[in-house]
């Protein structure tokens, strides 16, 4: 019996069937991870690092099983098989009507498990040794370990989150709380980060007695101008003091809500000698998105540029327009 070619299977069905079995197989891909992902939304699986961490990686694990030509550069190959894990991703997102938010946040947590994936078989094809060997198997034990956060509660970390955001500012406490009393709107934000979600584009309020509720008008086109999402946010004014006022969240449908869920705020306010006043918002939620270390600094820094450009509009009036 003659040898197979050394340069394995898949490159002597490419010699003879052409680009059309990559394609065939990266189409293949996108039909499975889509259906991956429905069973994970169906078995409310779906915000935890199962999604975030295991399929990115499963992916990236079936590209690496593409072999390419020996005299590639490690990262020719790299490049050539994250381009087709781009493919992959965009095209699961269109079939899955994701948002163009969910894409980007998605994307450097995606090609993380896709680089991981490719050392493991870069390494496991490669080594030499019984030592590389076992460290490329390690790489998918580890990976499995760390996807199954979220799944149960004794396998996540601490949800609940609280940010801290202070300002002094050129105003009495009587003068904020009366800028809080007016009607609210709310100017474009400079932060990248916040400037990728739908921001406020009405408010109900106009005034600051205990027992008010605000609400909150949002909406979101996940296709930049259409597959809409309309919600709100509404805010209870829980207690309202000279120098403190306390909110809590009665409801949230935004699209927010898909990501964290908003439970309240305190103002506290603090004059000084100079006649200014320090601003102090303290934003409680709940995370709930798994794995923590990757949307945990995410949130806080979010919600803390959310903090910053709700002084600065409402508390302040200094960029409102």
């Amino acid at each position: 019996m003659s040898e197979l070619p050394k340069e394995g299977l898949f490159l002597r069905l490419h010699t003879k069937y052409g680009d059309r079995l990559l394609w065939f197989i990266l189409l293949t891909l996108v039909g499975i991870a889509s259906l991956v992902v429905r069973v994970l939304i169906e078995y409310e699986f779906h915000t935890t690092a199962l999604l975030y961490v295991a399929v990115p990686y499963g992916i990236a694990f079936a590209l690496a099983m593409i072999q390419t030509p020996e005299d590639k550069t490690w990262w020719m190959v790299y490049l050539d098989h994250a381009l087709k894990a781009l493919i992959v991703f965009l095209a699961s997102s269109i079939v899955l009507f994701e948002g163009f938010i969910c894409v980007a946040f998605f994307m450097p947590i995606y090609y993380l498990g896709f680089t991981i994936a490719f050392i493991g078989a870069w390494l496991k094809r490669k080594a030499r040794s019984d030592r590389t060997r076992a460290i490329a198997w390690m790489i998918p034990v580890l990976v499995l370990a760390t996807s199954l956060e979220g799944t149960s509660e004794s396998l996540s970390f601490a949800r609940d989150e609280r940010v801290t955001v202070s300002r002094t500012v050129a105003l009495t406490p009587e003068a904020v709380l009366a800028n809080l009393a007016q009607p609210i709107e709310l100017g474009a934000p400079d932060a990248l980060v916040l400037s990728m979600f739908p921001m406020p584009y009405r408010v109900d309020s106009g005034s600051l007695n205990p027992g008010d509720i605000h609400t909150v008008h949002t909406r979101y086109h996940r296709w930049f101008v259409t597959n809409t999402h309309e919600g709100e946010m509404r805010l209870l004014i829980r207690d309202v003091g000279s120098d403190y006022v306390v909110t809590e969240f009665l409801e949230d449908t935004s699209y927010f809500s898909n990501y964290l869920e908003m439970q309240g705020t305190r103002i506290d306010l603090t004059p000084l000698d100079d006649g200014r006043t320090t601003i102090t918002l303290q934003i409680e939620y709940t995370r709930l998105l798994d794995p923590a270390w990757y949307f945990g600094p995410i949130q806080r820094h979010a919600v803390s540029r959310m903090g910053a450009l709700l002084i600065d509009d409402i508390m302040v009036r200094a960029n409102a327009r």
